[in-house]
């Protein structure tokens, strides 16, 4: 069975973002933090995760961040039922122009294996639901 990812792209001829899923997104919602570098300064924020799957996440931050497609940036999050936090690079995928703060990152590294399977068994029993 095939899945889907969200990461959206800007498509320069129309403006607004394009979906292109690869897996599942499992609605969950945990804090986040990110860090990333500017020039010189490293800076770092507390958001929350909107939906997560094995590849990406949508992140909401109460105040726009100052990061742009195509940045690179280090995410720590800690799903519920994981033992361990997930820490791992990540690629801004995208960034809302209508709701600043809210971002899409795409993981450099894969998650760890409960992590996966935590996800893996969620977006089943989100499939089961739908039936």
């Amino acid at each position: 069975m095939a899945s889907t990812m969200a990461m959206m792209a800007d498509d320069p001829d129309r403006g607004d973002p394009i979906e292109q899923r690869r897996d599942v997104r499992v609605k969950v919602h945990c804090e986040l933090s990110m860090r990333w570098s500017v020039a010189i300064a490293t800076h770092d924020a507390v958001g929350h995760t909107d939906n997560v799957s094995e590849r990406g996440a949508m992140v909401s931050f109460d105040a726009p961040v100052d990061v742009r497609r195509g940045d690179q940036v280090e995410v720590k999050f800690t799903l519920p039922g994981v033992p361990s936090p997930c820490k791992t690079l990540a690629t801004v995928r995208w960034t809302s122009a209508v709701l600043p703060g809210v971002l899409g990152l795409e993981f450099s590294t894969a998650l760890d294996h409960d992590a996966t399977t935590l996800l893996r068994m969620l977006a089943r029993d989100d499939a089961l639901r739908a039936e």
